[in-house]
């Protein structure tokens, strides 16, 4: 390996270790799990993402977006803290359902 390529490889290594400390911290706040599962929807997530027309590779560019952070936090171990985020959230939205009905 070059030395070029051993400081890249360092530097590679350094920026994997700041995003997961970052989603560590962001992942172990309420609202840090909330922005997490709002960014889900936004990216479309967990809906099907073809519209019969050009904004379908829009969509699944977002999507893809979101199933790679949602990848990271499987694989850095916060299994946990996603299925947290996913109870919280549906809890919130249930929440905001029954005050829209009150309306």
């Amino acid at each position: 390996m070059t030395k070029e390529e051993r400081r890249a490889q360092r530097e590679a290594e350094m920026v994997n270790r700041l995003d997961r400390d970052a989603l560590q911290d962001v992942l172990q706040t309420r609202s840090g799990r909330w922005f997490i599962m709002r960014l889900f929807d936004s990216c479309h997530v967990f809906e099907r993402t073809m519209t019969g027309n050009s904004w379908t590779y829009f969509n699944e560019g977002a999507r893809d977006m979101g199933l790679q952070l949602r990848g990271r936090i499987i694989r850095d171990g916060h299994v946990d803290a996603l299925q947290l985020a996913e109870r919280e959230y549906v809890e919130k939205i249930a929440e905001l359902q029954k005050l829209r009905k009150g309306d």
